[in-house]
C-alpha cells in the first residue's frame, strides 16, 4: 500500500507510519499491522534521517527539502530493497547531494541562492512526478548534476577573474609607486614651478605608470620615457630653452592617459 500522508503535512517518518497504519486499519480492520519487512524499512530510513539531521542545521534551507523527500524515498525503499545497500541508487544519490549541501551551510553567510534553486527544482521534480518509477530520480539527478557543474565552472571563472583583478591591482600599485619614485629621483633638489611639479606628479606619473604596465621596466619604451622625463625637468629649470619636439611628445603622451 502507498503511504497516504502528503509531504506538506508530514514532519517526520513517525507521522507517515502512523498515517499509513490508520489508513490500513480503516480499510482492513483494527488488527492490521505493518509487515516485519516494512517496519524494518521505516526503522532503517528513520535511522538514516537521524544521521543526516545531526549534520544539517534544522533551520538550513536544505532541511525542508530533506523533509519533502521523505515520502518519495519511503515509497522507493518499500518497493526496492536495494535502496539501502546500493550507494549508487538514484534516490540515494539525490538524497546525498541535498544532505551534503545542507551540511556545508553552517550559517546564513554560507547559503548560496544559486545552488539552492537547482536543489529545490530537483526535489520538486521528484515530489511531483514520482509514481513508482525510479527513472524520475535518474532524470532529476542528471538535471541537478548538469546545473551544479555549470555553477562550479561559473564559480571557478569568477574566482579566476577575482585573482587576476587582485594581481592587476597589485601591479598597478607597484607601477604607480615606481613612477613616483622615478620622478622624485630625476627632479631631486631642483626648484621647479608649481605647475610643472603638478604636471610631473600627476599627469606625467600616469604616463610612466602606463608605460610600465604595458611595456615593462626593461623595455626601450620605458627608457625613452625616462629620457623625456629628464628633458622635461631640464627644460623647466632656470636658464632653459624651449624644446618644440619635447612639447609634441608630451602632448601625445598625455593624450594616451586622457589629458
Amino acid at each position: 500500500m502507498r503511504p497516504a500522508a502528503s509531504a506538506g503535512t508530514v514532519r517526520n517518518l513517525l507521522d507517515i507510519k502512523q498515517a499509513l497504519l490508520a489508513q490500513m486499519r480503516q480499510q482492513r480492520g483494527h488488527a492490521t499491522s505493518l509487515s516485519l519487512q516494512d517496519s524494518d524499512t521505516f526503522e532503517l530510513l528513520d535511522m538514516l534521517y537521524k544521521q543526516i539531521e545531526r549534520e544539517v542545521r534544522s533551520d538550513a534551507p536544505a532541511a525542508p527539502l530533506l523533509r519533502k523527500l521523505q515520502l518519495p524515498l519511503l515509497r522507493v525503499a518499500l518497493q526496492d530493497r536495494g535502496f539501502f545497500v546500493r550507494a549508487q541508487h538514484p534516490a540515494r544519490q539525490l538524497l546525498n547531494v541535498v544532505a551534503e549541501s545542507g551540511a556545508r551551510w553552517l550559517d546564513d553567510d554560507d547559503i548560496d541562492p544559486q545552488l539552492l534553486e537547482p536543489l529545490q527544482q530537483a526535489v520538486e521534480q521528484v515530489v511531483q512526478n514520482y509514481d513508482g518509477d525510479s527513472a524520475v530520480f535518474d532524470a532529476s539527478n542528471r538535471d541537478l548534476q548538469a546545473q551544479l557543474q555549470f555553477l562550479a565552472r561559473k564559480a571557478e571563472m569568477a574566482e579566476r577573474r577575482h585573482v587576476e583583478a587582485a594581481r592587476g591591482k597589485e601591479k598597478l600599485e607597484i607601477a604607480k609607486r615606481h613612477a613616483a619614485e622615478t620622478i622624485a629621483s630625476l627632479v631631486g633638489d631642483q626648484r621647479l614651478p608649481k605647475f610643472v611639479r603638478a604636471l610631473l606628479n600627476q599627469a606625467w606619473a600616469d604616463v610612466l605608470t602606463l608605460t610600465l604596465l604595458r611595456q615593462g621596466q626593461e623595455s626601450s619604451e620605458w627608457r625613452q620615457q625616462l629620457e623625456y622625463t629628464r628633458r622635461v625637468v631640464a627644460c623647466c629649470g632656470p636658464g632653459s630653452t624651449p624644446d618644440p619636439q619635447l612639447a609634441e611628445h608630451v602632448e601625445a603622451a598625455l593624450a594616451q592617459v586622457g589629458y
